[in-house]
């Protein structure tokens, strides 16, 4: 045992140099997006990087929230979102009261989602579609006309892809 101490110490410190300097924990989440995540939502960092008080929905949160730490993150799904849990979803109301400037689309799995969202009238006449086939992506892609940011955020979709 005394043998291991100095190897011991030696790892302890490092460990402690880790921590000081707050790399212990963190994710190397571009990498980790670009390797594993990047058919999933289209441009994501890109998309996230408009600006900090970005409003986004999805039924898919983590990796988005991790994204934009600072802007909201609306879970479709309900599963962290009390007024949808307690509520139910009503694409009426939640397309124009909490009026996101990005909807990710419901992941495909959620086929009465995408229905709700996709054949709700108010729909089409706020927000640009993106079809995940034109983007390459799992999921399609709406950004809200209306959004403070709907320039910025338009300039990164693909022009053919837009449908009215």
């Amino acid at each position: 045992m005394a043998s291991t101490l100095p190897e011991a110490v030696s790892v302890l410190n490092e460990f402690r140099s880790h921590v000081r300097k707050a790399y212990v924990g963190q994710l190397e989440v571009a990498e980790i997006f670009g390797q594993f995540w990047s058919d999933f939502w289209y441009r994501l960092p890109e998309v996230t990087s408009v600006s900090p008080d970005l409003l986004i929905a999805t039924t898919e949160v983590g990796l988005p929230g991790i994204m934009l730490p600072e802007g909201t993150i609306i879970d479709l799904a309900g599963l962290n979102d009390s007024d949808i849990a307690m509520n139910g979803f009503l694409a009426s109301t939640f397309l124009n009261v909490r009026k996101p400037d990005v909807i990710y689309m419901p992941h495909p799995h959620y086929v009465r989602l995408n229905q709700a969202l996709i054949s709700y009238e108010g729909f089409q006449e706020q927000y640009d579609f993106y079809p995940m086939a034109e983007l390459g992506t799992v999921m399609d892609v709406a950004v809200r006309r209306e959004g403070m940011h709907y320039e910025s955020l338009t300039a990164l979709m693909p022009n053919r892809a837009k449908i009215r």
